[in-house]
């Protein structure tokens, strides 16, 4: 299935990177067998090796049902994340996916918005999920995850082309006098808004990206303003880009 707006390489310029399914894809393959083979195992040993005694019975199958949804899950995960390639040009972008293909100009997508979520044991990091929103212009969504390799890297490209073509825009309607809305977060003339609540220029250190939250400072003064989850927030570095611009003394 090709979305609206696909028109071939050809229109997408030189060729830049690429990128396949990656060791996590093939990693979910492998919880998949193991969570199928133990549920299994839980499943028989409740019906055989229980000796007639329901509670172990019980417990057994419980445990073999989880098993079995658990690889249920990683099988749904892999069938979305089959064929998974993402094809990065210096004016676009095209991604397979599950028998899907989208293309995109840069400058025909509307939004990117990203999750990035980073477990830890004991403070010990242990995994980390991606996941890379992006909106076209015609309402076509696209999601790049963990299905590909280097998602991490593929995502600072995504992030970074995406803002180039949607920053002077932004600048534009600031300029404009119009609100440029960020969804929970807002600027214009009067300031940055966040859920409602509005910082005025003059007022405004900044924004800071920490641990998953956007940091809206005030200036000369010790805490936040307000704290967004960076997953929230459509366009982040068009935003940061613009607060920039604006406490740079853009006009």
């Amino acid at each position: 299935m090709a979305f609206a707006g696909q028109q071939g390489d050809m229109q997408l310029g030189a060729p830049v990177a690429e990128y396949k399914a990656g060791w996590r894809f093939a990693a979910i393959i492998i919880f998949e067998l193991i969570s199928l083979a133990l549920g299994v195992f839980f499943l028989l040993m409740g019906l055989v090796g229980s000796n007639g005694y329901v509670a172990p019975m019980v417990v057994f199958s419980a445990i073999g049902v989880l098993f079995i949804g658990g690889a249920g899950f990683f099988l749904w995960t892999s069938f979305k994340g089959r064929g998974a390639r993402a094809s990065i040009y210096q004016g676009g972008f095209t991604y397979q996916r599950a028998g899907n293909t989208v293309t995109s100009r840069w400058d025909e997508v509307a939004s990117i918005r990203q999750s990035v979520v980073r477990t830890s044991i004991n403070l010990i990091p242990v995994w980390t999920t991606h996941k890379y929103f992006v909106t076209l212009a015609n309402g076509q969504a696209v999601v790049f995850d963990d299905a590909l390799g280097n998602i991490d890297k593929l995502g600072a490209t995504l992030q970074n082309q995406i803002t180039k073509a949607l920053l002077p825009r932004a600048i534009e309607a600031y300029r404009g006098g119009a609100m440029v809305p960020f969804g929970p977060v807002s600027v214009s003339q009067s300031g940055i808004s966040v859920n409602g609540k509005t910082q005025p220029w003059n007022e405004s250190g900044g924004v800071t990206l920490f641990s998953g939250r956007a940091n809206f400072l005030r200036q000369g003064k010790r805490g936040a303003f307000a704290r967004v989850p960076i997953a929230k927030v459509p366009n982040m570095f068009v935003l940061t880009g613009l607060i920039d611009f604006v406490r740079r003394g853009g006009r």
